[in-house]
């Protein structure tokens, strides 16, 4: 059972920061992380004293105000709907056009683009998502993105993980696709996956290892040393791929694909 505590950090310019306490049973160690709401949420193991959190807290006092600084930036610079969508890990990209018109939502079009036979494949665009209505409500529009990242992810992880299941022999019962708040992927005791729509804006490689990663738990309901093996034997390079998407995978993702409660 995960306990939660409240707690506050007071800044040298005199803001006050309220924060949340996590006391992990399992947890193994003290981790700090500043959400996209500017919520600051502190991950601890259960036998740790209040008193070792709090002092770690404040000796990272100049990293969180750092990360808030850079989430103000980021928030403003969002302001913008994007014009265009690169979906690296299936080399797609979809060009966003927005026309208002006066009515209370927003609809989505997708129109697909015809390649001309003197285009090259580098500039090839995949299409075009129209966006009519109320396009100048920007969570409208965010929202009726996300539902089309989703059916896309849905779309194409499809046949990627079930191409995967085939030539790994690591069978699963069903497939879920998400917009999950931070998990990029997990697998139940009964065999089903779930993974993250957002998998879609990272890397090739990082995506095919999230996917290789939760085939194997249905063999290995943990992260044991078999399960570490099993990986490595279907993704021999998993150390450092998952090592890059833990630190940097967040750089990948545009701020209008996460939720307003993300």
């Amino acid at each position: 059972m995960v306990l939660t505590e409240d707690a506050q950090l007071r800044f040298d310019d005199g803001r006050v920061l309220q924060y949340q306490i996590k006391l992990l049973p399992r947890g193994r160690h003290l981790r700090l992380r500043v959400t996209r709401r500017g919520q600051l949420v502190v991950s601890a193991p259960a036998g740790v004293s209040r008193q070792t959190i709090l002092s770690a807290v404040v000796a990272k006092r100049a990293w969180i105000a750092r990360q808030l600084q850079a989430l103000t930036q980021d928030r403003a610079v969002s302001e913008t709907l994007p014009e265009k969508i690169i979906l690296p890990a299936i080399g797609e990209t979809w060009r966003v056009v927005y026309h208002a018109a006066p009515r209370a939502g927003v609809s989505l079009r997708i129109a697909h683009t015809m390649p001309l036979a003197h285009e090259s494949h580098e500039k090839l665009e995949n299409g075009e998502l129209i966006l009519r209505g109320a396009v100048d409500c920007q969570a409208l529009c965010e929202e009726v993105l996300r539902k089309w990242l989703l059916h896309h992810a849905k779309t194409v992880l499809t046949p990627a993980l079930q191409c995967l299941s085939e030539s790994t022999s690591l069978s699963y019962l069903r497939l879920r696709v998400k917009n999950q708040r931070s998990r990029w992927g997990s697998c139940s005791p009964e065999k089903v996956i779930s993974l993250n729509s957002k998998l879609l804006f990272l890397p090739v490689e990082w995506m095919h290892y999230v996917m290789i990663h939760e085939l194997c738990h249905t063999v290995e309901m943990n992260h044991s040393a078999h399960f570490w093996r099993l990986v490595a034997r279907h993704c021999p390079d998993y150390a450092a791929l998952r090592y890059a998407m833990r630190r940097n995978a967040h750089c990948y993702i545009p701020p209008w694909a996460y939720g307003r409660h993300e």
